[in-house]
Order: structure tokens, then C-alpha cells, then sequence
């Protein structure tokens, strides 16, 4: 009988004892580490932004709730990318545009102070009546062919009472709405804006320069002749039954000219029935403001070098999709008592809101993918899941997307969905990356 010795196994070769395989992983992690770490930061930034985002919003929807009335937050534009403005104070839309902080906001108080007085008649105005256009460097406002006008009212003409003065000038701001005698048709504040302003506060221009007096170029005559501050509005009607409402003061371009709100596409706007039978009679009104910072509000920075892309907000919308204050570059999430979104827009019509109903997108991703909109292509913006053309411009991070419905209030975070060569047969179209959220995928 053949006896077999039992032989220990010795070393192999190739063989690794455990603490050498623990060093050979611990040293291929440190290596992986070192090659992805900028690339992974930058999406652990992007993830840890879309969750403070989403907790804002959720945190602005229960405070409108538990109050009973609109809160938000307000986009603040990214001191890294300075804003760029065209010759009427506006943002330039082929400029990157983008947002690092927010504050919250809710609506501001009611204003009510004086007396005003509807009026047909133009009258005697000084020099700098009506005011210069926003949008032009040589037109004034279109008062009294098209835009109507309500002044403040120093006197009462049947009793020669006093009324306490107006102060709208630098307080009231274009977007605001004003009812007079506490019902009936809201009119919105149009003008004047002598002086471009990114809060778009009312105004005159300054004193000796842009006009002559020291209050306003409207003068009226009470015993003596008195500056009268004055306000142009629209009145949220399509007047002329072409299918727009306030094509002069609406953001879009309606004639198709390449010009937005020129004095071209104004329409004659009216007064409602009721009011016309009153001109020149002293009348109470309340001018509803347009959001303000709540009170003690402090502005959150996102984390890291993560920003809320708003490239191409009024053309393409390729990233997000958001209502985009055209002269400061901000822009206003305002949530209701109910939890759905109120249009928050300067203009009379939400129809100039550049959010796809009923979505709002926000598009999260490191500053460093933030680029100049390309106008010589289609797409503007790089696109996601493209590869490097070998000029820069290519999405080296891994954006997120939050979602807002406007109607449930419904927020959630997902990762957008490539364009780029996996999927030619998108057609390039730029709302591709949103359109599983908005058909209830993810």
C-alpha cells in the first residue's frame, strides 16, 4: 500500500498574503481617488446643492401655508459671472447667466398713501414729460396715444382739501398693481423709467438733468402751480382684439421684427366703463407690490462652486427654465397658500413666462460648466453626453435637475437626460433632458 505524504502548501509565486492585497487595494483606491477626485467632488457638490434647493422650496411652501399667504425664494445672479447689460439697461440674453445664492421672499405690504386722479388730458408738463422709453434711446413713453396715466391728486377740486402727499417715485416698482377704489379692473405699472434700475423702480430721471423741477416734470395748477407725480399703466386687456394682451409691455416679441416691445407694438389701452365717468375726481386706490426679502432674510450660498445655470433664460432654454427678471437678472420662485406657483412676472400676462407649463427646471451644475451661448450653433450650449469637440467646450461634470410642478407644487431631484450621441434621434431638441420629469418618469 502506497502511504502519501501530506505536504503543507508552501508560498506560491504568484500568490499575495492578506496584508499585501489589503495595500495593493488601499493603493488602486488612492490612485482612483486622485483620477476622478475633481469629478467626483463637483458631483457630490451638484447633489448636496439640488437638496438644499429642494429643501428651500419645500420650506417656502409650508411657510405659505402656515400663513396664509405667497412665500418664496429669490435667485440672486452669481458675482462670478458679471452681468451683461444692452443700451436699455437690460440683461443680454447671449451672455452666461447664472445664480449662486437665494433668499427667501414673501409679498410686500399694500401702499395706499394719498389721493390720485384718472386722467384723459396730458396737460402742461415741463421739460422731461412724458420720460424717456426703457427700451429706446430717443423715444418717450407713449402717453396720450396709447399708455394710460393716474396722478396723484395734491388737492380735492370740490373742496379744496389737502391730500397727504404720494411718494412713488424710487418706491413703486414697474410690475406692481394698482386698483382704484377697491375694486374693479387690476391695472399694472408700466412707467415711468427715466433711469434704468434692476429693481425697476418708477422714476423721473434726476432733477436739472433729466427734467426740469425738483419732484416731477407734470405740473397741475391748485391756486399755485404744483409737481404732481404720475404713473403710466396697462390694463390687462387685449383692446385691440389681435389676440395679445399689452403687446406694448408684454416681453415678446409680437410682431416678429426682432425688437421686443418697441413702441411699434403698443395697442390703445382703455379704461373700464365705470372709471371713465369719474376723470378728475379725487379717488382712493391700494397698489399691490411685487415680492420683497422677507424681514431678517439672509442670502444662502450654494455649496461649493455649484450654481443654478440660467444660459440662454429667454431664448432656447437649455438649462433652466425659470421666470428671469430681464433687467436684474434675478428670479422669483413665489409659492401660494396652496402650494402651487403664482407667476411672478412684471408683466400684465404670465403668457411671457419662459417656463414650459406647468414645470419650472432648475438646472444645477459646477461653474466651471457654465459657457458663452454659441449663436452660430444648434444647440447654443454644449450638450450633455456630447463628446469633447477639443475646444473646452464639453460638460465635464454631472449636473442635477429640480422640478418644481406650478400647479401640485410637487418637487423632486433627478439627473437630466442626455442629448448627445447615445440619442441623435432626439432630434437636438434642448427640451429633452426634461421631458422624463415632465411625463411622469424620472
Amino acid at each position: 500500500m502506497r502511504i502519501r505524504r501530506r505536504v503543507r502548501p508552501g508560498r506560491g509565486a504568484g500568490a499575495f498574503t492578506l496584508v499585501e492585497l489589503l495595500v495593493v487595494i488601499a493603493i488602486v483606491g488612492l490612485v482612483s481617488v486622485a483620477a476622478f477626485a475633481v469629478l467626483s467632488h463637483a458631483s457630490v457638490a451638484a447633489s448636496g446643492a439640488a437638496r438644499e434647493l429642494q429643501a428651500a422650496l419645500v420650506a417656502a411652501r409650508d411657510a405659505a401655508m402656515a400663513t396664509g399667504r405667497p412665500h418664496g425664494i429669490r435667485l440672486l445672479p452669481d458675482p462670478a459671472f458679471p452681468v451683461s447689460r444692452l443700451a436699455d439697461g437690460s440683461i443680454d440674453p447671449s451672455k452666461p447667466l447664472c445664480a449662486s445664492r437665494f433668499i427667501p421672499i414673501e409679498t410686500a405690504p399694500d401702499y395706499a398713501e394719498g389721493f390720485v386722479v384718472l386722467n384723459i388730458d396730458p396737460g402742461p408738463g415741463l421739460q422731461g414729460f412724458p420720460g424717456k422709453y426703457p427700451r429706446s434711446s430717443t423715444e418717450s413713453y407713449p402717453y396720450p396715444g396709447k399708455v394710460l396715466m393716474i396722478e396723484e391728486s395734491p388737492v380735492d377740486i370740490f373742496t379744496n382739501l389737502v391730500h397727504p402727499p404720494t411718494s412713488w417715485f424710487w418706491n413703486v416698482r414697474i410690475g406692481d398693481r394698482i386698483r382704484i377704489d377697491g375694486s374693479g379692473t387690476w391695472y399694472t405699472v408700466v412707467g415711468p423709467m427715466t433711469t434704468p434700475n434692476p429693481e425697476m423702480f418708477v422714476n423721473c430721471g434726476t432733477p436739472g438733468v433729466d427734467f426740469q423741477g425738483t419732484k416731477s416734470p407734470l405740473i397741475r395748477y391748485f391756486d399755485s402751480w404744483v409737481e404732481a407725480e404720475y404713473l403710466f399703466l396697462v390694463d390687462g386687456r387685449d383692446d385691440n382684439g389681435d389676440g395679445f394682451v399689452d403687446e406694448g409691455f408684454d416681453g415678446i416679441d409680437n410682431n416678429a421684427n426682432g425688437l421686443v416691445d418697441e413702441i411699434g407694438e403698443w395697442e390703445q389701452e382703455a379704461w373700464s366703463d365705470a372709471q371713465a365717468q369719474a376723470f378728475f375726481q379725487s379717488r382712493r386706490y391700494v397698489i399691490s407690490r411685487r415680492p420683497v426679502p422677507s424681514p431678517g432674510g439672509v442670502p444662502v450660498t450654494l455649496p461649493s462652486s455649484t450654481v443654478i445655470d440660467l444660459s440662454t433664460w429667454s431664448t432656447t432654454r437649455e438649462r433652466s427654465r425659470l421666470p428671469v427678471n430681464a433687467y436684474s437678472g434675478e428670479a422669483d420662485i413665489l409659492i401660494g397658500p396652496r402650494g402651487d406657483v403664482m407667476p411672478t412676472t412684471v408683466y400684465s400676462t404670465p403668457a411671457s413666462t419662459p417656463f414650459g407649463a406647468p414645470f419650472l427646471h432648475f438646472w444645477i451644475a459646477d461653474r466651471s460648466d457654465v459657457f458663452d451661448p454659441d449663436l452660430s450653433a444648434t444647440p447654443r450650449l454644449p450638450v450633455l453626453g456630447d463628446e469633447d469637440p477639443g475646444n473646452g467646450r464639453a460638460l465635464r461634470g454631472s449636473p442635477f435637475l429640480v422640478s418644481m410642478n406650478a400647479r401640485s407644487g410637487r418637487i423632486e431631484s433627478t439627473t437630466p437626460t442626455p442629448i448627445g450621441s447615445s440619442t441623435a434621434g432626439a432630434g437636438r431638441d434642448p427640451g429633452f433632458p426634461f421631458r422624463a420629469v415632465e411625463q411622469g418618469g424620472r
